[in-house]
């Protein structure tokens, strides 16, 4: 059995091996046999090698929901694969869906409402746990839901605190991340979408630009574009020298990070593998040839 996994599982080193430990823990414990990890880029690389007819080198753009990892392999004229570098960065489509929750919604939410008779701002670290659709759980604790409370009674902004005690009291949490998630989907295809959300006091509606969207990701694909690079000078290549750009995963159809890879590589050699079984498809094949070795 050949199981995929991110290039890194986190950008510490010591939790990226902590990460790796559990997952062969983990492993041991459904007492799988015979079992490998394989980087999941590498694995895309392998489903793209085994139809190749010529010799290229080919990066690997594998953009999911949790990290964006690459993988660059030289394949030679008798076919056989050489891996020359992978990199991965804690980049993927959840961290996009933070960057619309966190740039755009909060004043949906009570931010820059003011309490009391002092008039002070509502406390923005109550706000930060919706960062994360698993940490707004933790605003249900007494001593945050007093502030909401508080907030309510005595702020000029009591509907959009209203709908944050909705979104804390209901558990509407995954909801929110599910419909900016579908918003973010729908602008690789719209120039603008409208995210709504009516669930409780919750009553939500935001018009979004794709240009807005591509402003809060800015720093994310600086990030992904600097991690491309430095597997580009572990490969010892130039961007002239890559071939074949391979897309796969759901993120990597977002048309910010398509234009980044045209700006580096050339939009002529951009090609979109099956983004969702591209990577088993090559998993698949790694198993293979180590049941026939």
């Amino acid at each position: 059995m050949v199981i995929g996994r991110p290039v890194h599982y986190a950008a510490d080193a010591n939790a990226d091996r902590l990460a790796f430990e559990r997952m062969q823990a983990a492993c041991a414990l459904a007492e799988l046999p015979n079992v490998t990890f394989l980087e999941e880029p590498t694995a895309a690389a392998l489903a793209y090698a085994s139809q190749a007819q010529s010799e290229q080198h080919i990066l690997v753009f594998d953009f999911g929901g949790g990290t964006l990892d690459v993988t660059i392999m030289r394949i030679d004229a008798h076919g056989q694969r050489t891996i020359l570098a992978t990199n991965g960065v804690m980049v993927g489509g959840d961290v996009l869906d933070q960057r619309i929750v966190m740039g755009r919604l909060l004043p949906f939410f009570g931010e820059g409402a003011r309490m009391g008779p002092r008039r002070l701002p509502f406390p923005i670290h109550v706000l930060e746990h919706l960062n994360n659709w698993q940490t707004i759980i933790d605003l249900t604790q007494p001593r945050y839901l007093d502030i909401i409370d508080e907030g309510i009674a005595t702020s000029d902004r009591p509907r959009e605190l209203r709908a944050l005690r909705s979104l804390v009291r209901q558990n509407y949490g995954l909801p929110l991340y599910e419909a900016v998630e579908g918003a973010k989907i729908a602008l690789s295809e719209h120039r603008e979408t409208v995210l709504q959300m009516k669930m409780g006091d919750i009553d939500l509606e935001d018009r979004i630009p794709r240009w807005d969207f591509e402003r809060l990701i800015g720093p994310d694909v600086r990030a992904v574009a600097h991690c491309i690079e430095q597997a580009m000078k572990a490969a010892d290549l130039t961007p002239a020298a890559i071939d074949v750009v391979l897309r796969t995963g759901g993120s990597s159809r977002i048309p910010r990070f398509v234009r980044m890879l045209s700006d580096m590589f050339g939009a002529n050699k951009l090609q979109e593998m099956d983004v969702f079984t591209g990577v088993a498809s090559g998993l698949a094949i790694a198993a293979w040839e180590h049941h026939r070795a």
